[in-house]
C-alpha cells in the first residue's frame, strides 16, 4: 500500500518508509495490532504529530501505528487527563479557560502529549518548572505483547535496574534514566517510543499566575547578555531564552523591527504575585545595570504582547527549518546542555568552532537559563553537510567533557543515536538494552531509535530453549566491506577470513541470520549422539569490573538436540548458505562413566559421520569446554586422547577437513606435543574461545567459561605461542576476545589462518558492517 509522506517524515526533513499505516480508534484495536505484529515479528513505529527533529517517529520499514484518534481531553482542578494525540496548544488553551496552566512549554505547540512524554520535552519554562517528567501524575502505556501498564507516580517497576551515571545538568533526555527502585513513569518518559506506546496521561496543572512581566531585551554584544543572564537567574524568572547575533539577523527577515544595533537578546518572563510598580521598577534597574539597549527593547503590557514574544521565539527554529529545507538538506542542530557553571565555556566553544567552519551560516539560541543552547548549522552544499556532521560530533564531545549531556529535550531518535555511545560507557548502554529486551524481547518497537547498533541477537533473559525456538528474523543481506585477498577455510574457498565459532549458532535459523550479516564461516553449535538439555538460567551473565569489561560468563553445558533433529537442521543450514560461505559442524562425545578412550573417540566419530552426511563441509572436534566438568571437556590436555579422537574421526570421515577445538595450553612443550599428536589427521587447530573463571554470586562458586574482550590478550598470547609451532604442519584458527577489525588484523599477522568472533557478534550482530 502507498503510505502518506506525513506518516514517515518529521520536522527535520528526515524521511523513512513503511509497509502500512494503522490508525486504531480504541485501545483494544491498538492492542490487537501490537499482538499481531509481535506474532509476525513485524517492526512497529509509533507516529505522533511529527514535530520531532531526530527521526524517532520515522519508520525504517514495518508498520506505523498512528495514535491520532487517542484525543480524549478532560480538565479538572489540578490535573488534566489527555490522550496521546492531544496537541499541546489544545491542552494549554483548555487549561487557561479554567485559570490553570500546564508547565511544559516546548517550542512546537502542535506537538502531541504522547510525543512530549516520549522525548521528555521541556521548553522555555523549564528553567522554573522542569521537564515533562515532573508533571506526570499517572501514565497508561501499552507494551508490545499486548499488556497495559497503568501506573501512578511511585508505582515501582517490577525488575531490578542499576543506577547509571547522570550528567549534572538541569535537563536530560539521552537514553533511559535508570535508577534502582525507579517507577514506571520515569522509565517510560523519555524512552522515545522504544519500550511502550503511550495511550493516555494524567498531567499536573498549576494555578495561572496573577500577573506576568515579560520582555525581549536587546544587547549590543554577547558578553553583556551573558552577564545579565548570570545576574537574573537568582530572581526566579520562569524563562530565560537567548538569541545570538546571527539569530537576530535571521529573525529580522520576519521581524524587521529588531533594532539594528542589537547583537544579542534575552527573552525573560517573571511571575508577579501581585501587581505592583515596585517589581517593575526593580526590573528596570536591573536592565540599566546590565547595560542593555533598554529604550530599544520590547516589554509586554498585555497578553497579546506576550503571545507576540512567543511567536518571536518560536519563529526562529521555523525559519531555520525553512532555510535548511530550501537549501535541500536536513537540519543540523545540537541539543546539548552543560552544568550551569560551565555555560560560558560551552558558548565559547560554539562561537570558536562555528565561526571557524561556518561563518555567517549558523545560529545559536535557546534555553540559556538551563545552559541548554541549540546550535544550528545551515548547510548549503554536500561539503557543508558532511563537515557539519563532524562539527556536531566535536561539539558533543565538548559538552560531554564539561559534564554535560548530548540530548537535553529532543531525544536521540535515529539521527542522533550514535551519540549514546559518547554519553555512556558500554555497561550502561547494556543495562538499557537489558530493559529493552525485557519489555520488547523481539526488539520490534521503535527499531533503530536510541540504539544505533542492532540489539544483541541472544536474549539473555530467556532460556536456551526459548532462544533455540526464536532465532532472529532474517535480515536483508548486509553490504559488508570486502576483506582484501583470496581466502579459504581448511582448503575450502570462502569470501573472507572471518567466521563465528559454535557457541552463538544454535541452529539453522541462527546460522542463516549471521550468514546474511557477512560472516562467511559458520560453525553449528556442538552436537551430540544423544539429546542433552541446557543448564538452567542464567546461561549468560555479564561480568562486572573493568578487568572483564564487555565479557560474559557462559553456562550452557554443551546442550544438544536429538540427532534426528539436528541432522535435518544441519541440512537446512547448508541449503541456505551462499557461494563463498562454509558450514562447519562442531561435534562432541557423550561418554558414560565407564567408557574407554576408544569408546569416546568412536562417539565423536559417529557424530562426525552424521554431520558429514547432513551437509557439513568441515568437522570440528570439540575437545575443550570450560562449562562441562566431565571427560569430554578437557581431552585436548592429553596428546594421546587428542590424537586418538582425531584419527578415529579421520577414519570415519576421510573426505572432509577436520579442526580440533582446544583450550588454554600450559606452555610450548604441551603445544608441541598436541601439534605432533593431531597433525597426521587434522587440518586445523581452533584456539580458545573461553577461559575458566568464577563469577561471585553465580553458579554456586563453580567455574564457568569467560568469553569476551577481557580474554583477548591471553588468547592472543596462546596464538603467538602456537602459530610458530604449527606452521607448515597444521593451520591455526584464532578465537577468543576478538571484537574489532584491528583484533582480526593482529591475529592474522600473528599467523592465524582464520579468525572467529563470538561474544562481540552476539552483542553487535552488525559488527562487520563497521569494520
Amino acid at each position: 500500500m502507498t503510505v502518506a509522506p506525513a506518516y514517515v517524515e518529521d520536522a527535520s526533513g528526515f524521511r523513512g518508509y513503511a509497509e502500512r499505516v494503522l490508525t486504531p480508534g480504541t485501545e483494544a484495536e491498538l492492542l490487537d495490532i501490537l499482538r499481531e505484529a509481535s506474532g509476525g515479528a513485524i517492526p512497529v513505529t509509533i507516529a505522533g504529530a511529527g514535530t520531532g527533529v531526530t527521526g524517532g517517529r520515522v519508520a525504517q520499514g514495518g508498520w506505523v501505528i498512528s495514535v491520532e484518534k487517542f484525543n480524549r481531553l478532560e480538565i479538572h482542578q489540578g490535573r488534566a487527563i489527555a490522550g496521546a494525540a492531544v496537541p499541546l496548544a489544545e491542552l494549554h488553551a483548555a487549561a487557561a479557560r479554567t485559570g490553570q496552566f500546564y508547565a511544559p512549554d516546548p517550542t512546537e505547540t502542535a506537538a502531541s502529549v504522547g510525543g512530549t512524554i516520549a522525548t521528555n520535552a521541556s521548553g522555555s519554562r523549564s528553567f522554573r518548572y522542569g521537564d515533562t517528567r515532573r508533571h506526570i501524575l499517572r501514565l497508561r502505556t501499552a507494551l508490545m505483547d499486548g499488556r497495559v501498564i497503568d501506573a501512578a507516580r511511585g508505582d515501582a517497576i517490577d525488575f531490578d535496574v542499576p543506577a547509571i551515571r547522570l550528567p549534572q545538568t538541569t535537563k536530560h533526555t539521552a537514553g533511559y534514566r535508570l535508577a534502582p527502585a525507579m517507577d514506571w513513569i520515569d522509565l517510560i518518559t523519555g524512552s522515545e517510543g522504544t519500550l511502550g506506546v503511550v495511550l493516555e496521561a494524567e498531567l499536573q496543572l498549576l494555578p495561572a499566575p496573577k500577573e506576568l512581566l515579560a520582555g525581549v531585551v536587546f544587547f549590543d554584544g554577547d558578553d553583556r547578555a551573558i552577564d545579565a543572564v548570570d545576574q537574573w537567574r537568582g530572581t526566579e524568572p520562569r524563562m530565560l531564552e537567548y538569541f545570538d547575533g546571527p539569530s537576530l539577523a535571521l529573525l529580522r527577515t520576519k521581524f524587521p523591527e529588531v533594532p539594528p544595533a542589537a547583537q544579542a537578546a534575552v527573552l525573560f518572563e517573571v511571575e508577579l504575585p501581585d501587581p505592583g510598580d515596585e517589581v517593575v521598577e526593580a526590573w528596570h534597574e536591573r536592565l540599566v545595570e546590565s547595560q542593555a539597549l533598554v529604550e530599544a527593547s520590547w516589554f509586554a503590557t498585555t497578553a497579546n504582547d506576550r503571545d507576540r514574544f512567543r511567536r518571536f521565539r518560536h519563529s526562529l527554529p521555523e525559519l531555520v527549518n525553512d532555510r535548511v529545507r530550501r537549501n535541500g538538506y536536513l537540519k543540523m542542530g545540537s541539543d546539548y546542555a552543560v552544568p550551569i557553571a560551565r555555560n560560558r565555556e560551552m558558548l565559547a566553544a560554539y562561537r570558536e568552532v562555528l565561526e571557524r567552519y561556518f561563518p555567517g551560516r549558523h545560529v545559536v539560541f535557546g534555553h540559556i537559563g538551563d545552559a541548554h543552547l541549540h546550535a544550528n548549522i545551515l548547510p548549503a552544499s554536500d561539503a557543508d553537510f558532511a563537515l557539519a556532521k563532524d562539527v556536531m560530533i566535536t561539539l558533543a564531545r565538548e559538552a560531554r567533557s564539561l559534564g554535560g549531556v548530548v540530548s537535553a529535550e529532543h531525544g536521540l531518535g535515529k539521527r542522533k543515536a550514535h551519540l549514546l555511545d559518547l554519553q555512556y560507557e558500554h555497561w550502561e548502554i547494556e543495562a538499557m538494552r537489558a530493559v529493552k529486551r525485557r519489555l520488547d524481547p523481539q526488539w520490534l518497537l521503535g527499531r533503530g531509535t536510541l540504539f544505533s547498533a542492532p540489539p544483541p541477537s541472544y536474549n539473555t533473559e530467556q532460556t536456551y530453549k526459548w532462544n533455540y525456538d526464536h532465532p532472529p528474523a532474517l535480515p536483508q543481506p548486509l553490504e559488508v566491506p570486502p576483506w582484501p585477498g583470496a581466502w579459504d577455510f581448511c582448503g575450502i574457498p570462502c569470501r573472507s577470513p572471518i567466521g563465528i565459532p559454535a557457541g552463538p549458532l544454535l541452529n539453522s535459523g541462527w546460522i542463516l541470520y549471521y550468514a546474511r550479516l557477512g560472516f562467511d564461516v559458520l560453525t553449528y553449535k556442538t552436537v551430540r549422539s544423544r539429546e542433552r538439555a541446557s543448564f538452567d538460567l542464567p546461561n549468560l551473565v555479564p561480568v562486572d569490573g573493568r578487568a572483564l569489561s564487555d565479557s560474559w560468563a557462559i553456562s550452557f553445558g554443551m546442550p544438544s538436540k536429538d540427532p534426528a533433529v539436528w541432522r535435518e537442521d544441519v541440512a537446512r543450514a547448508r541449503e541456505g548458505l551462499c557461494e563463498g560461505q562454509v558450514l562447519c559442524v562442531s561435534v562432541v562425545a557423550s561418554p558414560e562413566s565407564d567408557w574407554s578412550l576408544q569408546q569416546i573417540a568412536d562417539d565423536f566419530a559417529r557424530c562426525a559421520r552424521w554431520a558429514a552426511d547432513s551437509g557439513a563441509q568441515v568437522i570440528e572436534a570439540n575437545l575443550s569446554c570450560p562449562n562441562v566438568c566431565t571427560k569430554e571437556a578437557g581431552l585436548y590436555l592429553s596428546p594421546e586422547a587428542s590424537g586418538r579422537v582425531a584419527r578415529t574421526i579421520r577414519d570415519a570421515v576421510p573426505e572432509l577437513p577436520l579442526a580440533v577445538k582446544i583450550g588454554l595450553l600450559p606452555g610450548p612443550r604441551e603445544a608441541e606435543a598436541l601439534v605432533e599428536a593431531v597433525t597426521p589427521y587434522a587440518t586445523a587447530i581452533s584456539t580458545v574461545n573461553c577461559i575458566s573463571g568464577r563469577v561471585p554470586g553465580y553458579f554456586g562458586g563453580e567455574t564457568r567459561g569467560i568469553g569476551g574482550a577481557s580474554i583477548g590478550p591471553r588468547c592472543l598470547e596462546e596464538l603467538q605461542m602456537l602459530a610458530p609451532i604449527a606452521v607448515g604442519r597444521v593451520r591455526v584458527i584464532a578465537v577468543g576476545g576478538v571484537s574489532s577489525a584491528g583484533d582480526i588484523r593482529v591475529r592474522l599477522d600473528a599467523g592465524a589462518h582464520h579468525v572467529q568472533i563470538a561474544t562481540a557478534a552476539m552483542l553487535d550482530p552488525h559488527l562487520l558492517s563497521r569494520k
